[in-house]
């Protein structure tokens, strides 16, 4: 329902109904939900898009894994291909790299993975060619993100070949996350990196977040999708920063 209403801007009751082939009851039940946690604002007859969130929000990770679902597969599968076997990969909290790992284990290729993501741990763990080493730290709640000491440390002392990193927001040369953890978490492994890829959907070029991370001059690639704006692309241009498109009408782009 989001995903619907971030495509058109708004939508009326019986456009949702209809385009997602959902009762009128259904609907309404959603919506109150997606409303009263800060998602969507009502109109008469309908929703829009919540302006100006406030700068801390964020949005629930098990929603967030289904928004812009197929932007962050097409992204997953092509930033999957930057990993070369021997590899030694840092690996930021994100449903986006969550994505980019579910293609990397599926290579069946041997690699390094660090994390702060319970969820990527769960993602690599079965697979014997995946060496996995968990940095430790404080469970966010809400979320399957570890943060702060031990790990804060044990990372600042890593130099890694590839680092996935996602973002909450990317404001012309700013890249801002909702929490202070996460902004700190996110500044030591563009560190403790050879090579920075950002993954972010075309959604997350938008105002900027509660702190700072760094500039988009700090990565070597930006992986998003085809409907990035041409001022956002000239940015990233004049940045000397690879900018990425992921074809989404693929199924596989990988392949």
């Amino acid at each position: 329902m989001l995903d619907f209403v971030r495509e058109r801007g708004a939508a009326t009751m019986r456009e949702l109904a209809d385009g997602l082939h959902a009762s009128l009851s259904t609907i309404r039940r959603d919506l109150e939900l997606l409303v009263e946690d800060g998602y969507l604002e009502k109109t008469h007859g309908g929703v829009l898009l919540r302006q100006n969130e406030p700068t801390t929000f964020d949005t629930d990770s098990s929603l967030n894994a289904h928004l812009a679902w197929r932007q962050k597969q097409a992204i997953g599968a092509i930033a999957a291909l930057r990993v070369s076997a021997g590899d030694s990969i840092l690996c930021d909290s994100s449903t986006t790299v969550s994505e980019v790992m579910r293609h990397v284990v599926a290579r069946g290729i041997g690699v390094t993975v660090v994390t702060n993501s319970l969820e990527i741990a769960s993602i690599c763990a079965p697979f014997p060619y995946i060496k996995l080493i968990l940095p430790g730290g404080t469970l966010r709640s809400g979320t399957a993100s570890l943060f702060g000491s031990p790990g804060s440390e044990f990372l600042s002392t890593l130099h890694v070949d590839l680092c996935f990193l996602g973002i909450h927001s990317i404001t012309g040369n700013l890249l801002t996350e909702t929490s202070v953890e996460g902004a700190d978490a996110k500044k030591i492994m563009l560190k403790s990196s050879r090579c920075a890829i950002l993954v972010a959907d075309s959604t997350k070029f938008r105002l900027p977040s509660f702190c700072t991370v760094g500039d988009i001059a700090e990565l070597d690639e930006i992986i998003t999708d085809s409907a990035v704006t041409s001022e956002n692309r000239q940015i990233c241009q004049q940045s000397d920063v690879t900018l990425t498109i992921a074809d989404i009408t693929k199924e596989n782009p990988a392949n």
